[in-house]
């Protein structure tokens, strides 16, 4: 199964709601922290960038974590979720054509495309739509930070910021630890097009 998120926002987001997302987020960095979720910059080495204009981030590269499966496309199953849990249910098929998980996990990496959602969106052509959109993918660690601050941005943005997942099963978990550190997140649903 593919598993991407895509997302299309204003290119602008104002100072004042783009402030209630980042106070909101930065709030979930150590709840996230204590679900395995380690939070580095977009190379993957120091802390993440996040402040009143920036948003920027992508799991450890050098993240320590076991070494489970040799370099295969993941196949998430339905009601995957979680945070890395090493299990023989991660382990693969018998001919390494695709890994299936049950869980985010790495390879003993967890960095992959790095996250932005920064308040102003610089594009090159104004009359381009695709300009103020974006893609997260892979069933990483970070997978679970990327969740949470869609539904944060969501909660603030509303019907501005629209969101997709090929995998719409696998953000329970997201949407449970922000309801019980934020007050909110259960009633997250993403949008339909």
């Amino acid at each position: 199964m593919k598993y991407s998120h895509y997302w299309v926002r204003p290119r602008v987001i104002e100072k004042y709601i783009y402030s209630l997302i980042v106070k909101d987020f930065k709030l979930m960095v150590p709840v996230l922290e204590k679900y395995g979720v380690v939070l580095a910059d977009v190379e993957g080495k120091w802390k993440p960038h996040i402040d009143e204009d920036y948003i920027q981030f992508n799991g450890v590269k050098d993240c320590g974590h076991r070494k489970i499966y040799n370099n295969v496309a993941q196949h998430v199953i339905d009601k995957a979720g979680g945070v890395f849990s090493y299990d023989s249910n991660n382990e693969g098929d018998k001919y390494f054509v695709s890994q299936a998980v049950n869980t985010r996990c790495c390879n003993g990496d967890c960095s992959f495309d790095s996250f932005y959602f920064d308040r102003v969106v610089e594009i090159s052509n104004p009359n381009d739509p695709e300009e103020s959109s974006n893609e997260a993918k892979y069933f990483k660690p970070y997978d679970l930070s990327v969740c949470v601050v869609l539904i944060i941005a969501k909660k603030y943005l509303g019907n501005k910021l629209i969101v997709l997942s090929d995998g719409e099963k696998q953000w329970w978990d997201a949407k449970f630890i922000t309801e019980l550190t934020l007050g909110y997140g259960t009633s997250f649903s993403l949008d339909k097009i």
